[in-house]
């Protein structure tokens, strides 16, 4: 979660994504329009991050480890595996 919050408006996702989860834990009823229509943003802006963030781990990550190597400097390591943080 705490690269969810390192990422700009990723303070404003964890906040919406902890009140969801809130709601859902503590109630019975429907959720409103207003909460589904926002749980679709959200998931959309969070998919939109993960994808940023698979291309920066991915494309972006080898371009800089090549340039490390030629300049005979340590690699970049990222976490491995399908998706970042998982």
């Amino acid at each position: 979660m705490y690269d969810l919050l390192a990422q700009r408006g990723g303070g404003q996702l964890y906040s919406q994504l902890n009140y969801w989860l809130g709601s859902v834990i503590e109630s019975d009823n429907a959720r409103t329009q207003g909460i589904r229509e926002t749980h679709t943003k959200a998931g959309q802006r969070l998919r939109q991050l993960e994808t940023e963030l698979m291309h920066l781990l991915g494309e972006v990550l080898k371009k800089r480890n090549q340039r490390a190597r030629e300049l005979d400097t340590p690699d970049i390591v990222a976490p491995v595996g399908g998706k970042a943080g998982k």
